[in-house]
């Protein structure tokens, strides 16, 4: 039975796969009351599947309040007004199996909020920041426990170093030799262990977690700017760079794999990315959605959008594989759910 349930599952993958290949997607607006700050460049709205089965869209708004909505019905369950005193930068989820509990992560500037989801979007704890620029955060799971991982920008050679909080807003620890100002903060699980990423001046650099150290740095000649990036489950690192590149590193040995370039002008760059399979990624630019393949470098398909920062893809129950984007304008921002095109939309 295992067995075929894999390969019905493969079957429906090649399918999907094919099917975005040859007919590529179609969206439909969700959201036009959301707000992205100018320097967010992924997760400023977020998607997930709560443990109760109801499947959630967190988004700001330009008085930074915060809404919890139904993705599937689109209905606004919850509201958090003025949640923060400054612009939001992002949101993280994560989920708790052992008290089975979903928590997100708002990040502005200056503070950290986490909101318990399945107790109408409570706010469980707020961790204030006075003195440094929040720049990015995530959570960390290590030995049955949840953390918050925190990363500040200063300037480019000097910030704050990495700080690790407990969900009661206690600091933990502080990661060693990680005072440059960083852009991005991402935690990749490997074999069971734990390693912080981050995207700073012209590098990234990987720390084991339970070591307290620099594992990895990952470079080229480029001295531009890291945005964003993505580890793979197959050893891969993807980076996103102001030097309007995407580069793929090789996570354990930093080798530079591939390096994916597309100029149109001198403002035109690449901004979020999203890891669709071990072989596709979609990449934000201005004015267009681009699905790239990392192995070959190929940018095979373009979707028109205005300027898309945040692309997140999830698992729709009636629509399968899909793409959640939310787009920078000058006016409002707004959320769209790109579909493979099949006719069910």
């Amino acid at each position: 039975m295992g067995s075929k349930a894999s390969k019905s599952n493969s079957d429906e993958d090649i399918k999907s796969l094919d099917n975005l290949l040859k007919n590529g997607l179609e969206s439909k607006e969700l959201v036009n009351d959301c707000h992205s700050y100018f320097d967010s460049y992924n997760h400023s709205c977020c998607a997930f599947k709560s443990i109760d089965n109801i499947f959630y869209l967190i988004y700001a708004t330009k008085e930074k309040s915060i809404i919890f909505m139904n993705l599937i019905t689109t209905q606004k369950l919850n509201e958090a007004k003025e949640a923060h005193d400054e612009d939001i930068l992002c949101f993280r989820h994560i989920l708790d199996e052992i008290n089975k509990k979903d928590f997100v992560m708002s990040v502005s500037s200056n503070s950290i909020k986490i909101w318990d989801i399945n107790n109408n979007g409570e706010c469980k704890q707020e961790i204030k920041e006075k003195y440094f620029y929040l720049s990015s955060a995530c959570f960390l799971k290590d030995k049955n426990q949840i953390y918050i991982v925190t990363s500040h920008f200063e300037s480019a050679l000097k910030s704050k170093p990495i700080s690790v909080f407990d969900l009661n807003g206690n600091k933990i620890k502080e990661i060693n030799d990680s005072n440059e100002g960083k852009f991005y903060i991402e935690v990749y699980n490997k074999n069971s262990k734990n390693y912080i990423i981050t995207a700073n001046s012209g590098s990234s650099i990987a720390y084991d977690y339970s070591k307290n150290k620099i594992y990895n740095v990952y470079r080229d000649e480029s001295t531009l700017y890291h945005k964003f990036l993505i580890p793979t489950k197959d050893n891969k690192l993807i980076i996103s760079c102001e030097d309007q590149t995407i580069k793929v590193f090789n996570f354990s040995s930093g080798k530079l794999l591939i390096k994916i370039e597309e100029k149109y002008n001198n403002y035109d760059k690449f901004l979020g990315i999203c890891l669709w399979n071990n072989e596709y990624i979609f990449a934000g630019g201005y004015g267009e959605i681009k699905l790239i393949n990392i192995k070959t470098g190929e940018i095979v398909k373009k979707f028109s959008e205005d300027r898309p920062t945040t692309l997140q893809k999830i698992i729709h129950p009636e629509y399968g594989e899909c793409l959640i984007t939310q787009s920078q304008k000058k006016e409002k921002s707004s959320i769209h759910l790109w579909t493979i095109k099949n006719g069910n939309i």
